[in-house]
């Protein structure tokens, strides 16, 4: 991966104030300039050079600009890359002086073909929610191309979390190695200048507390078209848990609250009214309970492949079985209770 040659940001620490950093050459020997418009001291410009690995920017330099009566030492800093495609790290200097830094990618002039406007432009976001998800590595760098498609400038950044967050470029996420064969998190992240000064960003989400996608734009069209793509994309990997299931705005869980009232009037007393609701609840609690301990919402495969049919249809299985058991247990403390009751009555 080329990385951007122009970024702009914000230095704090001993020194705050803006940063500007422009780069020319390879990666692996990139030579420009820093300028830092220090709030207290004013502009300073600094010759540096560098090296990036596709992930960490390493660059070293000397100021070129110097006033009298004030030091000035060699800088280093050191950033990463995050999943927004920002960097983000640390620098000091040979004086002892240091902080942190921030900068964000700004690839115009890098060969847009229009400058931003001044005029206020409108951005319109259109997202989506998915339910219950099952997918592979590969599924994810399919979806990750389809992105990158749109994003010719930036490269779309892959954050997948295990027991540690890591968060490559596509290009990189194609030859990482990983050994585990599941993961937790799953996010998809792309975002680049669009003619109207305004960023187009797109936003994939995937693990145990959601899954959505979010698209934003300055052409609204747009945004609802790809959003519409990407959903054709994301549905057939959607997986259907009977407990989570909604017809009408209703769930499984809801029609057995609703069976429970209404079977209350063939019960003779408050005692076992309460005492059906009550076990209805338990069983409603438990089934609750099992699916987030036993059944995943989001299955993230590592591995090339799903691992074969019946593994990827397993927690769909598990959850049918669950919902009938908690079902056939809830029914079956009804007639329990109308039952013994009965037996109480004649007794």
């Amino acid at each position: 991966m080329a990385i951007v040659k122009n970024w702009a940001g914000r230095a704090f620490g001993t020194n705050v104030g803006n940063l500007a950093i422009s780069l020319e050459g390879d990666d692996v020997k990139l030579v420009g300039k820093l300028r830092l418009a220090d709030e207290r001291y004013g502009v300073t410009v600094y010759a540096i050079k560098g090296t990036f690995d596709g992930q960490t920017l390493e660059i070293s330099g000397e100021a070129e600009t110097k006033r009298e009566g004030m030091m000035y030492g060699n800088l280093t800093a050191r950033a990463r890359l995050n999943a927004k495609g920002e960097l983000q790290g640390t620098w000091e200097t040979s004086i002892g002086s240091g902080g942190t830094f921030q900068l964000f990618p700004h690839a115009y002039g890098e060969g847009s073909s229009s400058a931003p406007s001044g005029m206020t432009t409108q951005l319109y976001t259109a997202r989506h929610d998915f339910g219950a998800i099952s997918i592979t590595r590969a599924e994810i760098t399919a979806l990750a191309d389809e992105i990158q498609i749109q994003f010719p400038k930036q490269q779309v950044m892959v954050n997948v979390t295990v027991q540690t967050e890591r968060i490559r470029t596509l290009e990189d996420f194609k030859k990482l190695a990983l050994p585990e064969k599941r993961g937790r998190f799953a996010k998809l992240f792309a975002q680049e200048e669009e003619a109207s000064g305004m960023n187009r960003t797109v936003i994939v989400e995937l693990g145990q507390g959601g899954n959505w996608v979010s698209v934003q734009s300055a052409d609204e069209p747009w945004a609802l078209g790809f959003l519409e793509k990407l959903k054709q994309r994301i549905a057939p990997l959607e997986r259907f848990y009977p407990s989570q299931y909604k017809k009408l705005g209703i769930t499984v869980n809801q029609l057995m609250v609703f069976a429970a009232i209404a079977w209350l009037p063939s019960l003779p007393d408050f005692a076992a009214r309460a005492g059906l609701l009550v076990g209805v609840l338990v069983v409603i609690s438990t089934i609750d309970y099992v699916h987030k301990r036993f059944v995943p919402y989001t299955t993230i495969y590592l591995g090339d492949t799903s691992d074969g049919l019946l593994r990827r249809a397993w927690p769909t299985i598990l959850s049918i079985l669950i919902t009938v058991l908690g079902g056939t247990a809830a029914t079956l403390l009804g007639v329990v209770l109308q039952n013994w009751l009965s037996l109480v009555g004649k007794g």
